[in-house]
C-alpha cells in the first residue's frame, strides 16, 4: 500500500537440516537487506555476541526454572508479559542478560514456597480485574512462567554460526510444527518448575493456540497435571468476561487446594 520495500522470511512448517539452511540462506539475504535499508553494516562478529549473550541468558532461565519449582518471588501478571518481551523481541539484548541473571540471583536467595504453582499457557489478560485480584502477589497461588517467554531457552544457540542459530531457533520452535510439540514443550515445563496445575489461555483471536488447546490439556493431564481452558480475549476488552473469568479462576484455586 506505501510502496516501500519490503523483506518476508518463508519458515518451512517441516522440521530438520534442509529447513534450517533454507531459512538461514534468507537471514544472510534478510541483513544485507537491513544493511542496504539503514546504511549500516551488520558483521557476523555481532551477530556472534549476540549469540553468545542468548547463551549465557539461556542458562540464566534453567537455573530460575529450576531454583523457581520450590522457592517464591512475590510477582504479578503483567510483569509475566514483561518476561515474553524478554524472552522473544529483546533476547540477545545486553538488559535481558543481565535481566535474567539478576533473577536467578533472586530466585537463589528466595525463601520456599508455600502456595500452589501454575504454568500459564499463551497471553496473559493482565488487563483484567479478577486475574489481577487473584494472582498477583498472592503467595498462595502464582504464575511463575509463561511458555511464550520460555520456549527460546529449548534451543541452544552456536555462537560460531549465527546465521543457521538464529534459523533453528525459528525452525524448531515449539510453535513452529503440530500442536503436539508445543503441548510437549509446556509439559516439560511443567515437570522442571514442578507447576501445581497449568492455565491454557484461549484467546479468540489466536486460532493456533485454540486448536491446540484440548491437546495441551489432554498431555499434561495424562501426566498428572490439571489445566484450566480460559477463554478470553487479551486484545479486544469488549469480549472479556470478568464474571466467568474469575468463577472458573476462583474455582480452580479451590481444586488445586
Amino acid at each position: 500500500t506505501y510502496k516501500r520495500p519490503s523483506f518476508f522470511i518463508d519458515v518451512p512448517y517441516e522440521q530438520g537440516e534442509d529447513s534450517v539452511m533454507y531459512v538461514a540462506r534468507q537471514l544472510r539475504d534478510m541483513v544485507s537487506f537491513i544493511s542496504d535499508m539503514t546504511h549500516r553494516s551488520i558483521t557476523d562478529g555481532m551477530l556472534s555476541e549476540v549469540q553468545e549473550r542468548i547463551q549465557r541468558s539461556n542458562a540464566s532461565l534453567r537455573k530460575i526454572l529450576s531454583l523457581s519449582s520450590n522457592r517464591y518471588l512475590p510477582g504479578d501478571v503483567t510483569s509475566c508479559m514483561y518476561d515474553v518481551m524478554m524472552g522473544k523481541m529483546m533476547m540477545g539484548e545486553k538488559e535481558t542478560e543481565r535481566y535474567w541473571a539478576m533473577l536467578a540471583d533472586e530466585y537463589a536467595c528466595a525463601p520456599l514456597d508455600p502456595g500452589k504453582r501454575l504454568l500459564w499457557i499463551h497471553t496473559v489478560p493482565f488487563t483484567q480485574a479478577p486475574v489481577r485480584e487473584l494472582l498477583n502477589f498472592d503467595p498462595r497461588i502464582h504464575v511463575l512462567g509463561v511458555d511464550l517467554a520460555l520456549e527460546g531457552m529449548m534451543v541452544d544457540p552456536d555462537p560460531a554460526r549465527p546465521y543457521e542459530s538464529m534459523a533453528r531457533r525459528l525452525v524448531d520452535s515449539p510453535f513452529n510444527g503440530p500442536a503436539e510439540k508445543r503441548a510437549e514443550l509446556d509439559l516439560q515445563l511443567a515437570r522442571v518448575m514442578q507447576a501445581s496445575g497449568a492455565v491454557v489461555f484461549d484467546h479468540w483471536g489466536c486460532k493456533m493456540t485454540l486448536g491446540a488447546g484440548p491437546i495441551i490439556k489432554q498431555t499434561l493431564e495424562e501426566a498428572g497435571i490439571p489445566v484450566l481452558l480460559l477463554d478470553g480475549d487479551g486484545a479486544d476488552m469488549r469480549s472479556q468476561s470478568d464474571g466467568q473469568t474469575k468463577t472458573r479462576l476462583e474455582a480452580f484455586r479451590e481444586m488445586l487446594g
